[in-house]
């Protein structure tokens, strides 16, 4: 319902506030990102996100004139501005169009997001008063973004479920996890079936559900209960829904196990169409396997930017016969992974005449596995490489790239591609508009940039770690390329 767009041009800036906006305590259950003024504004189009934080200048349409744009749009919008010091003045012209609100990228913090966004909540809350139906949702919406990283222990009472506008007694109840692509008017679509009561359909995340209820009847006809709920749903639906449903349970305490237990049913029938084999005490996502399959995002982005979209592809169909061999049953982290796949690769090639944006909407409503490959196989099968480097230079930056952890000389990277080391040197600035060094550095510091972000490692091992060895050097060239020193980044990260 609650909406977050991030537009800024700078990729790790975005990451950073869009893990802010997802751990902040809050009923903003989506998050959208740009990266320029123009793709901003399209997603203001079609999204009607109802907060807005967007950087003062960005490429294509700068902050101020994407602000006018929102404001002919949507005059309500709550709208934050990034900006730097020196920035300040010209942000001052936002104050015609009732921006209010500033964020100094140089001292943000994570603390100061989420201020915000209870800030802004409870401005969209005072401007829903006497409009009951809306505040209960926002305030269900607050509890389930909650619930759902609690301990597989926690125990929901009665008074908690009554607080947060769940009419669940505590008696014989179940949960229902579905997942369905046609807008839900919560307030008058209803699951009317015998046997039941105090049911409830609550939003989740964007297309993402729950069911509650409890059971009147006897608990043998809970079967044939399932198959009428399916009916419903799907009768409303022009769509496949996937559900998952979890076990009767008999008293109020174990609210989160039945809403762990139809979660992973309703993720795992996206892989699997037999139930079978599933196990609903069985945890499907493990740690180690998201770290994998971050490191296969990062290498397809690296390679379609750098090797163009064949390389790129290459690894593509590798990562989902990982996932599909490991089963990973995730299903918000795969489409998080995907979608920044695209939203990157998009950068670096020629997309005829596809929109991100409909492409991204086509991600969101794969109703399995197969639909999703097929997304992405279209995907590739419609861009275009954009003229990029010469073979040698091809090879020079898929050396730095294996090797950047290693002390990299001019003359090993000429004797690699069987080049002089002062036409490689001409040549590599020509085509990529950096010297060798320069491009060396680069790399190495954005995959610092990553550990710092993902890692507890110290700062000096970081350093070393991508081939950085003098922690002075490092710490002054990451400063001057991300404008902040990496232990301050850490400290944001931290917060």
């Amino acid at each position: 319902m609650n909406k977050v767009l991030i537009a800024d041009d700078e990729a790790p800036i975005r990451e950073w506030l869009k893990n802010c906006v997802e751990t902040a305590d809050c009923a903003f259950n989506e998050v959208l990102l740009a990266s320029n003024g123009r793709e901003a504004l399209e997603i203001v189009r079609s999204a009607n996100p109802k907060v807005i934080i967007t950087d003062i200048n960005m490429p294509e349409l700068n902050g101020i004139d994407f602000i006018k744009e929102i404001r002919a749009l949507n005059e309500d919008a709550k709208i934050a501005i990034l900006t730097c010091h020196s920035d300040f003045e010209f942000a001052r012209s936002a104050l015609k169009y009732g921006v209010m609100n500033y964020l100094l990228k140089n001292e943000v913090s994570r603390e100061d997001i989420h201020n915000l966004l209870l800030h802004f909540e409870e401005e969209l809350l005072s401007n829903t008063e006497g409009n009951q139906d809306i505040l209960d949702y926002i305030t269900q919406e607050r509890f389930f973004k909650r619930i759902m990283h609690l301990s597989n222990d926690y125990q929901i009472s009665e008074e908690e479920l009554a607080a947060n506008h769940i009419a669940l007694k505590n008696a014989p109840f179940f949960a229902v996890a579905f997942n369905i692509h046609d807008e839900i008017n919560l307030k008058e679509f209803h699951v009317d079936i015998r046997g039941l009561s105090n049911n409830q359909i609550f939003m989740r995340d964007f297309h993402n559900y729950f069911l509650f209820a409890n059971m009147e009847d006897d608990v043998e006809r809970y079967p044939i209960i399932i198959d009428e709920i399916k009916a419903s749903l799907c009768a409303h639906s022009h769509h496949r829904v996937r559900i998952g449903y979890s076990n009767v349970y008999q008293d109020i305490d174990h609210f989160w196990r039945a809403v762990r237990e139809s979660k992973r049913m309703c993720d795992y029938l996206f892989f699997e169409r037999d139930l079978s084999a599933f196990d609903a005490e069985k945890n499907y996502i493990v740690g180690d396997l998201k770290l994998e399959i971050a490191k296969y995002r990062n290498n397809i982005i690296d390679a379609v930017k750098n090797l163009g979209k064949q390389a790129s592809y290459s690894l593509v169909r590798e990562l989902f016969d990982f996932i599909i061999n490991q089963r990973f049953y995730d299903t918000d982290y795969i489409f998080g992974c995907f979608t920044e796949i695209i939203e990157s690769s998009a950068k670096y090639v020629d997309m005829k005449d596809h929109k991100l944006t409909d492409i991204e909407t086509e991600l969101i409503r794969c109703r399995d596995i197969a639909a999703l490959r097929k997304v992405v196989d279209d995907f590739y099968a419609s861009i275009e490489d954009i003229p990029r480097y010469p073979k040698s230079i091809v090879s020079a930056i898929s050396y730095i790239n294996n090797n950047y952890h290693k002390q990299i000389s001019l003359s090993d990277l000429a004797g690699k591609v069987n080049l002089s080391e002062e036409y490689l040197s001409r040549l590599f600035k020509k085509e990529t508009g950096l010297n060798i060094l320069e491009y060396i550095n680069n790399t190495r510091l954005e995959k610092a940039d990553k550990l710092i972000k993902t890692t507890d490692f110290n700062i000096n091992e970081i350093g070393f770690m991508v081939g950085i060895p003098n922690s002075s050097y490092f710490s002054n060239i990451y400063k001057k390329k991300y404008g902040v020193s990496p232990s301050k980044i850490r400290d944001i990260a931290d917060d």
